[in-house]
């Protein structure tokens, strides 16, 4: 595994992932969220991470209070900069950031 490259962390407090949904978490059409949510989100982010050859994994901890849920993304140097990865010009411009 490469080790130069950028990783982001997202944390949060809330409920938490249980363990039995843990392995189902980045498969298609997984939700917990019943008529809100698709099930599609963490798994065509992973599709995209893995795209540019890099990694997306999560921790959950519970407290006494609540948990916490913690995702890293990896991306390696040599996908952002596309370097002898034909196609991968998209990976050059400038990207947007929502906040909500």
């Amino acid at each position: 595994m490469p080790s130069k490259g950028v990783a982001i962390s997202i944390t949060d407090t809330g409920t938490g992932i249980r363990r039995e949904d843990a392995g189902k978490l980045f498969q298609p059409f997984f939700t917990t969220k019943a008529a809100k949510g698709t099930g599609l989100g963490l798994w065509i982010s992973k599709g995209i991470i893995q795209k540019y050859e890099g990694r997306i994994t999560f921790r959950s901890l519970g407290q006494r209070k609540g948990s916490v849920t913690s995702f890293r993304i990896f991306l390696p140097a040599d996908a952002m900069s596309g370097a002898g990865k034909p196609g991968r010009s998209d990976i050059d411009q400038p990207a947007s950031i929502a906040t909500m």
